[in-house]
């Protein structure tokens, strides 16, 4: 469980360093994840059931999104 209950299960390949971790909101995380971004790692999200909520500073303005199910999202480094 990661420290805001969140239920996470990781696959890390010894061959290339890339991972997959697959989380899971629980009741205890109210579904919130803390902020967060990677100056050197890319991230896929694959929403697989119920949604995700995803913020970011656009031109120096917050920009929210909602994707639901059956939505692939890419965030690449310093976003």
């Amino acid at each position: 469980m990661h420290t805001n209950g969140e239920l996470r299960f990781r696959l890390n390949s010894s061959i290339d360093g890339s991972s997959y971790i697959r989380t899971q909101t629980s009741l205890e995380s109210g579904g919130w994840q803390t902020e967060h971004f990677h100056r050197r790692m890319r991230e896929t999200y694959i929403v697989e059931k119920g949604w995700i909520g995803y913020s970011e500073l656009a031109d120096a303005r917050p920009r929210f999104q909602k994707f639901t199910e059956a939505t692939v999202l890419r965030v690449n480094p310093d976003e």
